[in-house]
């Protein structure tokens, strides 16, 4: 359940965000831009739809694509009694697939709102209920080395200080412990829309992507692999390996050509051919990035 001593912890999380804004400069908008998009009153709903039985969009396959290999990597690498965080758990779709294979999984999210609808969702667990707990991953509200795993299901893209929160990570995590870290790429939807060829050649900056410019914090943005990739090294993380999920749709200027259908087909079978040509670690062209890394093994919390 959600408990109020929780959500008093992350008020004085903000706090500190506050006064840490404050003193480099930053704009408090930046975290209310992140509340608005996981509030009840915008898109929490939202995101509970992006996890249907069927997917029946891209969108959805792709979500429930990464869920799956996140649930997947965590059943064949890990042992039940390893400590694993879902940090940015949104509404549960990792939490609640990694509880039904008898992992216990303690969830944070930013957003109350989204919280609550993963409270609704985890109540059919009995007694395998997780903690739930509002957090900012910015400043995570619990001790050095408490974590074998950390799942980020494309949280770091809604963090206005990136290179804090994977400092936060590598902090919370025991010493040979895993990060799970997806995010979109932005390099997909250049490569998938002609329109974005010739913007990108013709050096136009009004691109078709949901991507930053530089010094800029936009929630949600696609990210670039090589930045995230040595954000993590910097921090001390050692890459073990990396993977692509979804390449597509095509489309022409933001519209899609083919039906969804036939899109997931095409992109189950593409990724069947890298599975064969041992080249499933290629990113071009992916809509999610994937990098596990380790927190290496002599490395310990001051």
């Amino acid at each position: 359940m959600i408990l109020k001593t929780d959500v008093v912890q992350f008020h004085e999380d903000l706090s500190a965000v506050m006064s840490l804004s404050k003193q480099t400069g930053k704009n408090m908008k930046n975290y209310h831009d992140v509340q608005k998009m996981f509030s009840s009153s915008r898109d929490a709903k939202l995101w509970e739809d992006m996890y249907p039985e069927k997917p029946l969009t891209f969108e959805q396959y792709i979500f429930s694509s990464r869920r799956d290999d996140a649930v997947k990597f965590v059943a064949t690498h890990h042992k039940k009694e390893h400590r694993i965080l879902d940090l940015g758990c949104g509404t549960g779709p990792f939490t609640g697939k990694i509880i039904q294979k008898g992992y216990q999984c303690l969830a944070t999210d930013y957003s109350i709102d989204i919280l609550k609808i993963a409270q609704g969702k985890m109540k059919c667990f009995d007694d395998k209920i997780p903690s739930l707990i509002q957090s900012d991953a910015q400043y995570i509200p619990f001790a050095d080395e408490s974590f074998d795993v950390i799942i980020c299901l494309g949280m770091i893209s809604y963090v206005p200080e990136r290179s804090q929160a994977i400092s936060e990570i590598m902090r919370i995590l025991k010493p040979g412990g895993s990060l799970y870290l997806t995010f979109r790429n932005r390099n997909n939807p250049v490569i998938f829309d002609p329109a974005n060829w010739l913007r990108t050649l013709m050096k136009n900056k009004a691109l078709n992507i949901y991507a930053e410019k530089p010094g800029e914090f936009l929630p949600g943005s696609f990210l670039k692999p090589k930045y995230m990739l040595q954000t993590l090294q910097e921090t001390g993380f050692n890459l073990c390996f990396k993977k692509g999920i979804g390449r597509g749709p095509l489309k022409i200027n933001g519209k899609i050509l083919l039906p969804h259908s036939i899109s997931i087909a095409l992109d189950r079978l593409f990724a069947r051919f890298l599975n064969f040509l041992g080249l499933s670690s290629m990113l071009l062209g992916a809509d999610v990035v994937i990098y596990v890394c380790q927190k290496p093994v002599s490395a310990s919390s001051e």
